[in-house]
């Protein structure tokens, strides 16, 4: 009798226990979508960088260029194994004309551009630099806050249309005189411009323009007139942006602003070959979130119709989180604080 109720006791025990920690685990999310193939990466090579303070220039010509935020003139390049690294200044020769806090450098090698958003400004030169090959262009009148380059006289920036009285996407000509042949004009939602917030990619091997909302599971993809070839929706349900906007008066004009912070659904995105890599905030429905925080997450996508392929789980690496992120091929750059790494993507798995 004492054997079976000391049996009893462990079960009641055993039970509790499982009752309690299901209990206590973290309730998965509910954002109202699932996600699908989940795959993992394999990490290659790493590259301590030692400062926080680089973003990706470009992929071009078999390497890797790293612009510097607080040293705007220095270019950091390596190979695609992150070897045989070297270090070189960019003595651009209008220092004068340029806010450099806000300077930029594109590498589409030999060709490498600076651009700076503030004044504005744009600087075509080469690689290895020679003064007689530099191009400045004053931008002023153009109101800017994203740029791809096409070429040393074409750009394609985002930024305030003054006959649309919003930000559109515009083709720039630089040759001559210079001016906005093509626009493309962004669907407000609640008549607000922070619903059109967004970043901004250029596919070269493919010349597709691609732009990723912030705050709505929206994507662009237009080709270098500016024609749209379609929009694109991610997985998630967020169609859209969950934005609340205040008003203040400053300097007798009446000032709109966010009144708290929006829901961001997309982080960042990135297009190479056929495909769309967009960097989610939001996680699924069938995630666990305990391991989707754990990992940066990003969502691929089809180039030629925006259909949902498959996602990535790419870890965190030490600790740092991701800061920018490009694609070659099957080798994904993943640049986190003060770490360069590559990771080697299940190629061969994904559909074309």
């Amino acid at each position: 009798m004492k054997i079976a109720y000391k049996i009893l006791i462990v079960f009641v025990l055993s039970i509790s226990t499982v009752a309690t920690l299901y209990f206590l685990q973290e309730p998965p999310a509910k954002n109202g979508f699932s996600r699908g193939r989940v795959d993992t990466v394999k990490q290659v090579e790493v590259l301590n960088l030692k400062y926080n303070s680089y973003y990706i220039g470009g992929l071009s010509n078999g390497r890797i260029y790293l612009g510097n935020t607080t040293a705007p003139r220095v270019l950091l390049s390596c190979d695609y194994n992150l070897k045989y690294t070297k270090r070189e200044i960019i003595p651009f020769t209008f220092g004068n004309s340029i806010s450099w806090k806000l300077a930029r450098i594109q590498v589409d090698s030999p060709a490498v551009y600076l651009s700076e958003y503030k004044t504005p400004s744009f600087v075509s030169a080469e690689l290895p630099f020679k003064r007689d090959k530099e191009e400045y262009y004053n931008l002023t009148g153009l109101h800017l806050d994203l740029m791809e380059v096409l070429s040393s006289n074409s750009l394609i920036i985002n930024g305030h249309n003054p006959v649309l009285s919003q930000k559109a996407l515009q083709k720039i000509s630089l040759n001559a005189a210079i001016n906005s042949e093509k626009v493309y004009k962004h669907e407000i939602q609640q008549n607000s411009n922070f619903t059109i917030d967004g970043f901004m990619s250029f596919n070269r091997e493919q010349g597709a323009i691609l732009f990723t909302y912030y705050y709505r599971n929206q994507f662009l993809v237009l080709d270098t007139n500016m024609n749209l070839l379609y929009k694109g929706k991610t997985i998630d349900t967020n169609t859209v942006a969950k934005i609340e906007v205040g008003e203040y008066q400053s300097g007798g004009k009446q000032i709109r602003t966010m009144s708290k912070p929006a829901l961001r659904v997309n982080k960042s995105s990135y297009s190479n070959g056929n495909f769309i890599y967009i960097e989610t905030a939001l996680a699924a429905d069938n995630e666990d979130l305990r391991v989707f925080n754990r990992h940066v997450v990003i969502d691929v996508y089809v180039l030629s119709n925006g259909k949902y392929s498959h996602s990535i789980y790419l870890p965190k690496y030490n600790g740092e989180t991701l800061t920018d992120f490009a694609v070659k091929h099957d080798l994904l750059i993943a640049l986190y604080e003060r770490h360069l790494v590559t990771y080697q993507l299940k190629f061969d798995r994904l559909p074309l």
